[in-house]
């Protein structure tokens, strides 16, 4: 489901990061990906902002325990797309081997998309992306990144807010989003997981 919401700035560290990229190089009109991804947020009817950061754009997903702040990145010198969930608790150092391990364990055989963990500050986020060079990005590309984002995120997080409060250890917080067995199962057929279910998987709205 889609949740009203008001805009936050990102935090500093994290518009630090944004700008770090941004201004590294000499961006072109940002137009053709902007209108793509407004496209498909008016398509979904779904709310979003802007940011301070103009290359950004801000939104809010809910999921069935909580929601969560969005972001869509456009990186036009490079032809990317990239979209954030941004896991709405930070991790506390001393609960960092255990967050690395639920994010391994979550990541192995995922087709698209990966869990990040920054060592500096706790921040974890789940990113989905797209390279469009030599092509023109479309709505459809965009749903595509966006549905696939939210809903491993959505699988994962309620684990993963477990590990991160110390109520789970990894390795019992993983079960809550797979099924018994799926490393074991990945490893002889790496093709059948989570990401083969996401395009079975309905977008809560």
């Amino acid at each position: 489901r889609l949740t009203d919401f008001t805009v936050a700035k990102p935090d500093d560290d994290q518009a630090l990061r944004i700008r770090t990229f941004v201004e590294a190089s000499t961006a072109p009109s940002t137009h053709g990906f902007r209108q793509a991804l407004e496209s498909f947020f008016a398509i979904e009817g779904w709310p979003y902002a802007p940011t301070d950061v103009a290359e950004v754009l801000q939104t809010r997903y809910g999921g069935r325990t909580t929601d969560w702040v969005c972001l869509a990145e456009i990186r036009e010198p490079g032809h990317q797309l990239v979209f954030y969930s941004l896991v709405p608790e930070r991790g506390p150092a001393d609960r960092f081997p255990e967050i690395c391990e639920y994010i391994t364990r979550a990541n192995f055989g995922l087709a698209i998309g990966n869990f990040e963990l920054d060592m500096h500050d706790g921040e974890i986020r789940y990113k989905t992306s797209i390279d469009v060079e030599g092509a023109t990005i479309t709505p459809a590309m965009v749903k595509q990144i966006v549905h696939a984002n939210v809903i491993v995120t959505g699988l994962y997080l309620p684990g993963l807010l477990a590990v991160i409060s110390g109520e789970l250890s990894a390795t019992e917080a993983i079960g809550l989003a797979e099924p018994p067995g799926k490393s074991e199962q990945n490893a002889a057929e790496p093709h059948i997981g989570i990401s083969a279910r996401l395009s079975e998987a309905p977008v809560e709205r």
